[in-house]
């Protein structure tokens, strides 16, 4: 009899990504096979939906540009040297005064315009689904496509589709190079966004141009918006999704081949434990650096320093917390999971709801100590 439980680990530990709108997208290519439904989502459906597409790509542009134009003026604004900003020609007198004004504005920008930016890519992937399905042929769709959206990329690379060509290595060198340095580019400009925002922030907790109250107020907002704009793109990248069924399989092989049920629980537990220490590890820095960040910007004893002895400070801060969400709960989740098994042993929870219950008790503890232990440092230091 075959013992080796490898097939059966990679089946229960399956893991899908998928966006928060793949079951629509799939409910929606579903439904286009359905007869009568097909009226509704004909060429008239699509061009609306471009018509639309269209009109909220020109309000992020525009969203985007007044966002960039009120970031730019405030950081340009730090220099205390100049009396005006300058733009195209155009002077702005006094911009300094107008700090929190201004980053109040922006904040309140970001996060608006990264959900219509994520309205419009759940559009966009609703229109590709119904071109699919009005020319099914692929030939087609893919010269029909620019009615109704641009290809920037189409004339930049090379068709080499024919049958007897192949892409030339230089061609193929000079693609290479165009996505690597397209790539550090946009990787730049995510960077440069994410500091020019702290610098910002900072700039104005350090250098308010109005009362304390209105100035933490503002502060803390703008975090919380900006915090807010990046969690929304996050939750539009692919997630992992569990497959429930995996328990079923292992339920029928624990009837089936008890040496192979072991074998597999303990390889299953192993797996868990390493993918647990990670999420435990990156969560915990995660945490400290949000919760350092905010009180040192937030206090007003700490907005008066420079920003490097900040960022020496807080490495101890984070052997602290990484030790409290693993060592520390790894003490507490032997201890719950120790009475679980005493109150209910094996059989005596088929629902496996009080199990269910513990493991949300355990990562609740966990989210909850590594807080208190960055606030509680995060105070400490900042005093």
């Amino acid at each position: 009899m075959d013992n080796k439980p490898s097939d059966d680990i990679n089946e229960l530990n399956r893991i899908v990504w998928r966006t928060a709108t793949s079951g629509r997208l799939e409910r929606f290519a579903k439904l286009l096979n359905d007869p009568e439904a097909q009226k509704h989502f004909d060429e008239t459906f699509v061009t609306k939906l471009s018509t639309k597409i269209e009109h909220l790509f020109r309000l992020i542009f525009l969203l985007g540009g007044i966002y960039a134009i009120l970031m730019l003026s405030l950081f340009a604004a730090q220099d205390p040297n100049k009396s005006e900003f300058q733009i195209l020609g155009y002077s702005f007198k006094n911009l300094g005064y107008y700090k929190e004004f201004l980053l109040f504005a922006a904040a309140l920008l970001s996060p608006i315009s990264s959900g219509i930016s994520a309205y419009h890519r759940y559009l966009s992937e609703l229109r590709k689904i119904a071109l699919k399905k009005l020319y099914p042929n692929p030939q087609i769709l893919e010269f029909v496509t620019h009615i109704y959206s641009d290809g920037y990329s189409d004339p930049l690379l090379k068709d080499s589709q024919s049958e007897h060509i192949k892409p030339h290595g230089f061609t193929v060198f000079l693609v290479a190079a165009f996505g690597i340095v397209f790539l550090a580019v946009l990787i730049a400009f995510l960077a440069s966004s994410f500091i020019l925002q702290i610098a910002v922030i900072y700039d104005v907790a350090n250098n308010p141009s109005s009362s304390p109250f209105i100035n933490r107020f503002i502060v803390g907002f703008s975090l919380s918006a900006i915090a807010l704009s990046w969690l929304i793109a996050l939750l539009q990248l692919p997630l992992p999704e569990v497959d429930l069924g995996g328990y079923i399989k292992l339920s029928k092989l624990r009837k089936s081949n008890q040496q192979m049920y072991q074998e597999t629980m303990k390889r299953l537990s192993a797996v868990s434990a390493r993918r647990e220490r990670a999420w435990s590890i990156g969560s915990a820095v995660a945490i400290f650096v949000f919760t350092y960040s905010a009180i040192g910007i937030v206090l007003p004893s700490q907005v008066q320093q420079n920003l490097w002895p900040l960022l020496f400070k807080s490495l101890p801060g984070i052997a602290l917390v990484v030790i409290v969400a693993t060592s520390v709960v790894s003490r507490i989740k032997s201890t719950i999971y120790r009475s679980y098994f005493r109150k209910y042993p094996e059989g005596s929870d088929p629902e496996f709801k009080s199990f269910s219950r513990a493991t949300k008790f355990i990562s609740l503890t966990r989210l909850a100590l590594t807080f208190i232990a960055s606030i509680a440092y995060s105070l400490a230091v900042n005093e």
